[in-house]
């Protein structure tokens, strides 16, 4: 390999290396590996002692994301939400646990939650209480008109809840969506219990993707389309009306049984439709080249008839088409000197 070519690949090695980091930064609102020990509780029984209740501390960021905020943890119907038991998993015991921030002005087009759980923690597997049922629920935003909960119990006050429970009829796992509390059949095949999510006693990940049919409006009235996918399998399409602060994320469970949680990575979809735009970030610059010249080359053109538009934003990193530059400056250097 010549001189040139030599130099024009390293420096495009370092125009990659920076834009996955920028996007990274931009993309990941927060996350939370639980990677620490909070709390205090009974860890085989409810901590039904209003001092007793536990804490999750604040979100660590471990998996990406900037965002850092206190999980609002608290009771549902009388229980407790458990300690950070091992420093690697979060748990509750009929409680539950808000991040107290509304996302959806950060992400105007959409955004993803991935998450694991398991309906029964190791600590007192097999369910010591030998019923082998309860739940847990994923939420999103308020219900105004409820009144149960406190604002903390998913079922009944939330927006959109998603529980996973124990078997019913046929399902092996069956999951149950809820919209402003009201049971729905999600996928309209008769049947609102139709998503099996698998073997209820042993660990899931989801994948949430949240997508407004109308760019940045997530209100009452605004449809929300969901796709839910669970283990990495069939994605499951349905759509719900928004509501107050959808992007207000909320984990639950009932029974007496511990709950699991791990591995919370919220993102923000990127925002698309300029021609060009090849990242989401709302300009045509040499990011946009990069990403056209490695994975799309005919696009090029596209990219050179709307190039330049306005930076959008200050970045938390170099701009790559700066680097882009620069690397062109010094391959011109290189053929001078030949």
């Amino acid at each position: 390999m010549n001189r040139l070519a030599t130099t024009f690949f390293t420096f495009a090695a370092l125009c990659g290396l920076l834009y996955e980091q920028q996007v990274a930064a931009q993309t990941v609102l927060y996350s939370d590996s639980f990677a620490r020990t909070t709390g205090s509780g009974d860890p085989n029984g409810k901590p039904a002692d209003p001092d007793n209740f536990s804490e999750w501390g604040d979100n660590d960021n471990a998996l990406g994301g900037t965002l850092v905020n206190t999980w609002v943890v608290g009771p549902t119907r009388g229980g407790g939400a458990n300690q950070v038991t091992d420093g690697e998993l979060a748990s509750t015991i009929e409680g539950s646990a808000v991040y107290p921030v509304d996302i959806t002005s950060m992400a105007p087009n959409g955004f993803t939650v991935e998450l694991d759980f398991n309906r029964f923690h190791p600590f007192n597997e097999p369910d010591p209480f030998g019923t082998n049922g309860g739940f847990v629920s994923i939420g999103f935003g308020t219900n105004s008109d409820s009144t149960q909960g406190g604002g903390l119990f998913t079922v009944n006050n939330a927006d959109l809840s998603i529980l996973f429970q124990q078997s019913v009829g046929s399902n092996q796992g069956n999951t149950q969506i809820h919209e402003d509390s009201a049971l729905i059949d999600p996928l309209m095949d008769g049947d609102p219990g139709s998503i099996d999510y698998g073997d209820p006693l042993i660990g899931h990940s989801v994948e949430l993707t949240l997508v407004p049919q109308t760019p940045g409006q997530y209100g009452d009235s605004d449809t929300i389309d969901v796709t839910l996918t669970i283990d990495g399998g069939t994605a499951n399409d349905f759509s719900v009306l928004g509501g107050s602060e959808f992007g207000v994320l909320s984990l639950a469970s009932n029974g007496f049984v511990h709950r699991s949680w791990d591995n919370v990575v919220v993102t923000a979809l990127p925002v698309t439709g300029l021609p060009g735009d090849q990242d989401g970030d709302n300009d045509v610059d040499g990011q946009d080249f990069l990403i056209l010249q490695r994975d799309d080359p005919s696009g090029i053109p596209t990219w050179q008839a709307n190039y330049p538009t306005p930076i959008s934003a200050v970045q938390s990193v170099p701009e790559p088409s700066t680097v882009f530059l620069a690397a062109a400056a010094a391959l011109m250097m290189i053929g001078v000197r030949k």
